[in-house]
């Protein structure tokens, strides 16, 4: 994004893109304004066992997970 002159900005993404954002907020921070995933299920430092896991990531994720068991299957 900054090749392409931005100074500042958002990302956002969703299935694969949910990844790919976090991993560009992880790399190079500081342009980044915030970033918004719409299935965290699929971030990859969401995953239990990574040291870079944030609690709300890990809590989404064990609901999610709780879900599925319950609900996902019907």
């Amino acid at each position: 994004m900054t090749a392409l002159g931005y100074e500042r900005y958002g990302a956002g993404g969703g299935d694969f893109g949910a990844g790919v954002c976090t991993l560009m907020a992880l790399d190079k921070p500081g342009p980044i304004i915030g970033i918004h995933l719409t299935s965290l299920g699929d971030c990859p430092v969401c995953r239990p066992g990574l040291t870079a896991v944030i609690a709300y990531g890990r809590a989404y994720v064990a609901m999610a997970d709780r879900w599925w068991q319950s609900e996902g299957g019907l």
